[in-house]
């Protein structure tokens, strides 16, 4: 099946929603496809934002003003390990800078045919009261014990390093990283650098 022939899929799925709609690729992060409830939810065209980086784009954060969008995304690093996603809040601004809470759902489509995980995100607006409900890792369904990884992956690591790459394994930020560990973001970061280095 052609992406062209996958995006009409897409587009018959979810073009008659009410629910905003943005697809993106895991392995790249970019935006596949945005549809016209996203465009009127978050004012942004479709052809303003298909081919850019989705968390560049939604630039969302916690209902506490922690960041969650990310080239970390715990989204994606749940539908890469298979995990139920559950719904979660998210703040992000609109095209004319105003703030937008969103209740947020997460559908992994999975394109057998070209090898392919992507991942759709189905939002609304919330108009009440704020959910006490962070979009953190843990409520996105992703908090994990540390993971299990082959000796030769991690052999040239640091115990700082291994302790890092299990974070991100649970699907937090840097920045939750670097709070969860005691360590300033820019160490965190930097960690995160030489990790994908090595």
């Amino acid at each position: 099946m052609s992406v062209t022939s996958q995006m009409r899929e897409l587009g018959a799925l979810f073009a008659r929603t009410a629910d905003g709609v943005f697809v993106s690729d895991v392995g790249t992060h970019r935006i596949i496809y945005w549809n016209r409830s996203a465009e009127s939810i978050l004012g942004s065209a479709a052809t303003d934002v298909r081919g850019k980086l989705c968390h560049e784009v939604v630039r969302g954060s916690s209902p506490d003003g922690t960041p969650f969008c990310g080239p970390e995304c715990p989204a994606k690093c749940a539908a890469r390990s298979g995990r139920v996603i559950q719904h979660f809040d998210l703040t992000t601004h609109g095209i004319s800078g105003r703030k937008i809470r969103l209740d947020v759902s997460i559908l992994v489509v999975r394109n057998k045919a070209r090898k392919k995980l992507w991942v759709a995100h189905l939002f609304r607006k919330k108009n009440g009261p704020a959910d006490r409900r962070s979009a953190t890792a843990k409520s996105v369904g992703i908090s994990l014990p540390a993971v299990s990884y082959p000796a030769a992956l991690t052999a040239n690591l640091t115990r700082r390093e291994r302790e890092v790459l299990n974070r991100l394994a649970e699907g937090l930020s840097t920045r939750a990283i670097a709070a969860r560990l005691g360590i300033h973001y820019l160490t965190a970061r930097t960690h995160i650098q030489r990790i994908l280095n090595k």
